[in-house]
């Protein structure tokens, strides 16, 4: 990996870190949606958020992070599947939301699996961040 890489993955990671922190304070995800125009906002976030997402996640399969994970320690291929598997299903869970007439959502739903998809990309972020950690620790000798 060359510098410039570590560099756009941790700056990646801090910009999504900060629209879920804008997402939060912004209660985006909490107030209560009722009617057309904040289901559409909410939406809108949605599908802002799950092109950032699509962006970072091509990042670190094409970028090699999940590969050099692979390449560093081979029996931790199954956890990187799992990663990748998880791409797959957190942006579906946004693509659902996004997609869905309105009129066939309830507002509720659409806030639930918002809040869910967010949980979801939260754990997968952490322990994506724990793999790569790791693998770096024991690279360096320094594991516990």
């Amino acid at each position: 990996m060359k510098a410039s890489d570590d560099r756009e993955f941790a700056r990646q990671h801090k910009s999504l870190k900060k629209d879920l922190e804008r997402i939060d304070r912004g209660s985006l995800a909490r107030r209560a949606v009722g009617d057309g125009e904040q289901v559409a906002d909410l939406k809108k976030a949605i599908a802002s958020l799950r092109t950032k997402l699509c962006d970072h996640f091509a990042f670190e399969e094409g970028g090699g992070y999940l590969q050099l994970v692979v390449a560093a320690r081979p029996t931790l291929k199954h956890m990187v599947d799992r990663l990748r598997s998880d791409h797959d299903a957190i942006l579906g869970a946004l693509d659902d939301l996004v997609s869905a007439p309105g009129e066939e959502q309830s507002p509720e739903a659409i806030r639930s699996g918002f809040i869910a998809a967010i949980r979801h990309l939260r754990k997968h972020e952490a322990n994506e961040m724990d793999l790569v950690q790791r693998t770096v620790n024991d690279d360096l000798g320094v594991a516990d």
